[in-house]
């Protein structure tokens, strides 16, 4: 473990060598929502597999409706009309004739641009055409979105519902992924009650499974909620050996300060537990600590709220984003002007709640959601992400310009 305190740019590096990407596993497409693709996925066909119309009309000849103007429409004879579905075109489009045509149906021989319906008017096998067309009109080419051979979907990225449609369309059975691991997560304070309990006295309720869990869940990780733990160091103990038995990442928030009952870094070492780091030069969540034992992963974060989720953010998403694969993993970072000026007291980086607001000038302004305090959630509702003032800024001036990692990306 390194004693001295680190930055939050070392902090990632140790993260970055620590933890390696999860084995892959070959699963039905069906069943792979929410993870990550761990191979490049290749076109095995065309798309469109064959030319089809875009619309509803008439299949056409263009130079056939070269001469139409206003008043004086092209009339063409419909000799077929074709659907879509299992139904080839039965025969070739001539001069002087047009097929009726559907969504998605093949188009015929001969035909080179659709003319949508509503342009048209169709009376006793006759169709009057009211507007002119140029080539490949309202016609989906074949291969015109991707050809046979073509990147279809690249390895480390996340599979989504547009993915999902992808992998249907061109009948990929099988892929190779990186599942989301099951995280174990456990709180601990004698001060904690559940939500539906009423506060006595010193007492509080847990906040902190639930934003955690909520986090993990949207992110589409598996949730063992381990429950809370006293401040005991048996108990705690027994917490964390359960949480190494069911799940390939830990969680845990409070514990990890400096006060009599911050069991948790003791317990760990205890347990043969290798703590990478503990506490970062930022603010919040300085005690945030990092541990790794037999392939399995500890995040010990801070038991004030706002601290929990600055410290999730900041830590342990990018930590997830490594373990599958994700491309890139890190947090990215954008660039604003903070609308307010800021002190930055004690040579750490502060990472400022922040909504955005457009700027006509170029860089989007950084509005502060409100006071600062690690235990402010409410700061964090409002918050589209982070400002950073480096550790060796002391003061901010207005409209300054920050780094900013945003919340949602990803």
């Amino acid at each position: 473990m390194t004693r001295r305190l680190i930055n939050y740019s070392e902090a990632m590096e140790f993260i970055q060598t620590c933890i390696a990407p999860v084995a892959p596993r070959r699963i039905p497409w069906r069943d792979s929502q929410g993870t990550t693709l761990a191979e490049d996925i290749i076109a095995r066909e065309d798309s469109p597999p064959f030319d089809n119309s875009a619309m509803d009309g008439y299949a056409v000849r263009s130079e056939d409706l070269d001469k139409v103007i206003p008043g004086k429409p092209a009339v063409l004879r419909v000799v077929e009309e074709i659907f879509a579905g299992p139904f080839l075109p039965r025969r070739e489009i001539h001069p002087g004739e047009a097929a009726k045509i559907m969504t998605g149906a093949p188009i015929p021989p001969g035909a080179d641009a659709v003319v949508m319906v509503e342009e048209t008017k169709e009376d006793d096998g006759q169709v009057s055409i009211f507007s002119s067309a140029r080539p490949g009109q309202n016609i989906r080419a074949r291969g015109s979105e991707l050809k046979k051979g073509d990147s279809l979907l690249p390895a480390g990225i996340k599979i989504g519902s547009a993915e999902i449609g992808l992998l249907a369309l061109h009948g990929i059975r099988e892929i190779l992924v990186r599942q989301n691991p099951r995280v174990a997560l456990m709180t601990s304070g004698d001060e904690l009650i559940h939500p539906e309990e009423k506060p006595l006295g010193g007492q509080v309720r847990n906040a902190n499974t639930y934003t955690l869990s909520a986090e993990l869940k949207a992110w589409g990780c598996p949730v063992i909620d381990l429950g809370i733990g006293k401040d005991d160091p048996a108990v705690i103990r027994g917490m964390l050996e359960k949480g190494f038995q069911e799940a390939g990442m830990m969680i845990t928030s409070g514990g990890i300060s400096a006060g009599e009952k911050d069991f948790l870094p003791r317990i760990l070492q205890e347990m043969g537990v290798e703590i990478v780091f503990h506490k970062v030069a930022i603010k919040p969540g300085k005690p945030v600590l990092f541990a790794v034992w037999n392939g399995r992963y500890v995040f010990a974060l801070p038991g004030n709220v706002v601290s929990v989720l600055t410290t999730f953010h900041l830590f342990v998403k990018p930590a997830l984003r490594r373990l599958v694969g994700r491309d890139p993993w890190k947090n990215p970072v954008w660039y604003v002007r903070l609308a307010t000026p800021m002190d930055n007291p004690g040579g750490r980086t502060h990472f400022v709640r922040c909504r955005l607001s457009h700027s006509p000038s170029g860089l989007p302004i950084a509005i502060p959601t409100g006071p600062q305090g690690s235990g402010m959630l409410s700061s964090l509702r409002g918050a589209e992400g982070f400002a950073v003032i480096p550790a060796d800024v002391s003061t901010v001036a207005e409209f300054g310009i920050l780094e900013f990692i945003p919340l949602r990306w990803d």
